[in-house]
């Protein structure tokens, strides 16, 4: 699989809800190649803070997250790649306050 892009990175997910709209989820486009159509929801979330910074310059974020449909993809396919994807979404969800993206 290439590397995905981050620059809009709202392309590569979309908000969910099961019928009974119990809950929302985040889903992922066709634009996160083998990860479409997975569905996945964020649990605890710690936000860094600026005596955190990494010797990179990054500060890092944490966070839970369960998957709620893995769309067939086995467990072993959800490694770094994934983690830096859906932490990248989690970050544009946070700083721009999204609670709707373009693919709405």
């Amino acid at each position: 699989m290439k590397k995905l892009q981050y620059d809009n990175i709202k392309i590569y997910y979309k908000y969910v809800t099961n019928k009974d709209q119990n809950w929302t989820c985040i889903g992922l486009t066709h634009h996160c190649e083998e990860y479409e159509g997975v569905v996945y929801r964020y649990g605890k979330v710690t936000i860094p803070k600026e005596e955190d910074v990494l010797p990179d310059g990054s500060l890092p974020w944490q966070f839970e997250w369960e998957i709620m449909d893995s769309n067939g993809l086995d467990r072993d396919k959800f490694g770094d790649e994934f983690f830096q994807l859906i932490g990248s979404i989690l970050q544009d969800i946070i700083l721009n306050g999204d609670t709707k993206n373009a693919n709405d």
